[in-house]
């Protein structure tokens, strides 16, 4: 048994697996087989990935109507709408989580110099039902409904959902209720669209991104109303100074560096955000591009009592972090949920890993019993397994006989053959946190 000279487990007794791909060359054997079968793991596509050591050094909350964030390729910022909360912290990275846990991330690039805007995309207005309307390209001279129902749209270019508008409307109201305002995909969408607000008499600058491609702009009244109003509807090209550009890596080109797929750009339930001072990098790990990568270790029967542990890098993707014959894995991983499996039976909890941070996943089985942990932590409650049939595992990144990948990075893993206990997982964690700074 041969183990790395940097990690030295404080008790391998029991351990069947053991994987420092942390600490070895990229030409060296990576897999170390315990269990008596004497066979190294075989490389398939996987190449070495550096991460990096993150102290978390500023963290906060943002409400909607202060979070202005681009996400798109070339115009990649965000703006708190607050001095100096972001604009101290040049090259570190920034994680923001919407409030389900969804997050977006990347590294603060340079202080904004000033808000700059693009050019206006409104331009003539539909009437739908207003009983008396008259408007002049992107203006409404008169509005007038004695109802409930008055509404118009104006047709504009496809709204990108990654990209930062701002509407802003000078509203006079003569009288009755104030219009509301909407953008959606179809002219009736403020059935279903993103509704900005209801609009204040005098001016209006609202700050939102599309939930979609928004091919309309639409105002409607709850109430009868009497009003004019002028509009601009522009995408935003620069934050202001209290923002910061974003890059994907450190002085980078401006983009993020990764986004879940829901995250919440509209989120009125406001968004919770981490700073990051970025060390370097320490240690290696290995990458897999969710299309053809795996790493195959000899077919390792472990019975119906184990304890499996998994430092990975999380990206968005589901799949297979290590898996047997087809439904059979000791972990599967989904943007929300992470599951252990055998044959026709699975246990699933959610799970809310931080994106682009290393995790430890630990699942602890005794029998039909199954406990999920993150960072030593249980997740969850205990879990019944319909069966109490032996998990055997072969391959990392998906099933042995499956073209579904996982995409990623694994750091470490070990297999023990006996349940550790909530106890031993804790420790496990905080002797091992230290190598990838969490």
């Amino acid at each position: 048994m041969r183990t790395s000279r940097r990690f030295r487990p404080c008790n391998l007794n029991g351990c069947v697996l053991y994987l420092p791909f942390y600490s070895y060359g990229a030409n060296a054997q990576k897999v170390w087989d315990m269990s008596g079968q004497g066979n190294h793991g075989a490389i398939s596509g996987s190449i070495p990935s550096s991460y990096p050591m993150l102290q978390p050094i500023a963290s906060g909350s943002v409400t909607q109507a202060n979070m202005r964030i681009s996400s798109f390729a070339g115009t990649a910022f965000v703006d708190f709408s607050s001095a100096g909360t972001l604009t101290p912290y040049p090259n570190h990275l920034v994680v923001i989580k919407d409030s389900v846990g969804k997050a977006i991330q990347g590294y603060i690039k340079a202080a904004g110099t000033g808000e700059t805007l693009g050019s206006n995309l409104l331009a003539s207005w539909t009437n739908q039902n207003y009983e008396t309307f008259t408007s002049a390209g992107p203006d409404i001279t008169s509005a007038i409904e004695a109802t409930t129902n008055g509404d118009a749209y104006d047709t504009q270019p496809a709204l990108n959902q990654f990209k930062l508008y701002l509407l802003s409307c000078t509203l006079t109201l003569s009288s009755g209720g104030n219009p509301q305002v909407y953008v959606g995909n179809t002219w009736h969408s403020y059935n279903g669209g993103l509704g900005l607000t209801t609009l204040n008499a005098g001016a209006n600058n609202l700050y939102f991104n599309a939930t979609a491609l928004a091919f309309y702009t639409i105002i409607q009244n709850t109430s009868a109303t009497n009003f004019s109003a002028t509009f601009l509807l522009k995408q935003v090209l620069t934050p202001s100074a209290t923002g910061v550009t974003i890059s994907s890596t450190k002085g980078g080109t401006e983009n993020w560096e990764s986004k879940d797929a829901n995250f919440d750009y509209n989120d009125t339930s406001g968004y919770t955000y981490v700073i990051y001072q970025v060390s370097g990098h320490r240690g290696h790990g290995w990458f897999a591009d969710q299309v053809d990568d795996r790493i195959v270790h000899s077919s390792l029967n472990l019975g119906t009592i184990h304890t499996l542990h998994y430092w990975l890098l999380y990206r968005d993707f589901a799949g297979v972090i290590h898996g047997g014959a087809v439904n059979y894995h000791g972990l599967r991983l989904t943007p929300t949920a992470c599951s252990y499996n055998i044959g026709n039976t699975a246990v699933t909890v959610t799970h809310s890993a931080a994106h682009g941070i290393p995790v430890l996943f630990s699942i602890d089985r005794n029998g039909t019993s199954v406990d999920f942990y993150k960072n030593g932590v249980k997740i969850g409650t205990t879990q019944t397994l319909g069966a109490n049939t032996a998990q055997v595992l072969t391959d990392f990144f998906r099933y042995s006989d499956s073209t579904i990948y996982w995409g990623g990075t694994i750091f470490e893993s070990l297999a023990f053959n006996s349940n550790m206990g909530a106890q031993a997982i804790r420790n496990y964690f905080e002797l091992s946190r230290s190598r990838y700074g969490v």
